[in-house]
């Protein structure tokens, strides 16, 4: 019988093929990952790693890998950060975080929620993965130098279920993993206190050079609390754009872009080509040139919400359309963040 993860697609990268000290930080960081949420969140894809002592990046959506000595200094006992995945600076998002630090253990598993952020339409998660009881537990886990673990919670905010979106899991030196996650909600009233339940009912692990174990485990890793989003919503910047451009005989309608503390997105309308072209959609370069880069987007057939990471410090961006290999600069519009 086929598992759950078989039809999830292969990439195998030889991360001694990245030579770190002749790239850039863009490059660094295009490396590292691109984030994409999906309509649908049981979906990724599997990689090999080289080398034991790199950071693994598992991408439920995309995959990407990025080593470098800030990367790995960062990665102790207490796993990795909120900021670290949303190339936050230490600390930047202290203030809008609810810090949970249970833990719950089943089948020699322990996984700690440690800590969520309610954002302007969106959920955060951040957990860790111990599974050092399961490897003593089993002895071909235990000779095994690579291991990917890969979960994908069930969240319930205010008893609705979260049905939409994607994540990453990231191997830590220790040999514990965290698990991050980001749910699409709907809801902008995030002033108010929610009761959240985020659930863990499958873990899939991986292991070996080729990745030729395979080991499901069903149970339930269950959280239940409360967290708002009230200080980040005393930060939202809304800036009104409707405007309207045409490209390849389709017109893009753009709303909005709201900025919070943790994200800018960007709501559009299209429809989709009718000649089977994709849909399109949107690259955000800040004042001095450099690209955001898109964490999710939202929308099936029409693209409704984009979500791309943003330092605070971004004062202008210019919105620039694109077709899938064809830019069109020519159509960019630029927006002015302190309106």
């Amino acid at each position: 019988m086929k598992n759950n993860f078989e039809i999830f697609n292969e990439i195998n990268i030889d991360l001694d093929e990245y030579e770190v000290t002749e790239i850039s930080e863009l490059e660094k960081e295009k490396m590292k990952r691109k984030f994409i949420n999906t309509t649908k969140t049981n979906t990724k894809k599997r990689y090999r790693k080289v080398a034991a002592s790199v950071a693994i990046i598992c991408i439920i959506a995309l995959v990407g890998v990025f080593s470098n000595e800030d990367v790995l200094a960062k990665m102790n006992v207490l796993g990795t950060k909120i900021e670290d995945f949303l190339y936050k600076n230490d600390g930047e998002l202290d203030k809008y975080k609810t810090i949970i630090g249970t833990t719950i253990e089943n089948d020699g598993v322990k996984i700690t929620l440690k800590e969520v952020i309610i954002d302007d339409g969106q959920i955060i998660i951040n957990s860790l993965v111990d599974i050092s009881k399961l490897k003593e537990q089993d002895e071909r886990l235990k000779r095994e130098n690579l291991i990917l673990v890969n979960s994908v919670p069930r969240i319930y905010i205010d008893g609705k279920y979260i049905k939409s979106g994607g994540g990453t899991s990231e191997m830590n030196t220790d040999g514990t993993i965290n698990l991050f996650f980001t749910g699409n909600t709907k809801s902008s009233r995030i002033g108010k206190n929610y009761d959240i339940e985020i659930i863990y009912d499958n873990l899939y692990i991986e292991a070996g050079e080729n990745l030729e174990y395979h080991k499901n485990i069903e149970n339930v890793w269950n959280f239940k609390f409360e967290a708002s989003g009230k200080e980040i919503i005393k930060e939202i910047n809304e800036i009104k754009i409707n405007k309207s451009i045409e490209i390849m005989d389709t017109t893009i309608n753009l709303s909005k872009i709201r900025i919070s503390p943790v994200s800018l997105k960007l709501y559009y309308n299209v429809n989709l080509f009718k000649d089977g072209y994709d849909i399109v959609e949107f690259k955000i370069e800040d004042e001095n040139g450099k690209e955001l880069f898109m964490e999710g987007s939202n929308g099936k057939f029409k693209r409704t919400r984009a979500i791309y990471n943003i330092n605070k410090d971004v004062k202008k961006v210019k919105l620039i359309p694109y077709v899938g290999e064809k830019t069109f600069r020519e159509k960019a519009i630029d927006i002015d963040l302190d309106k």
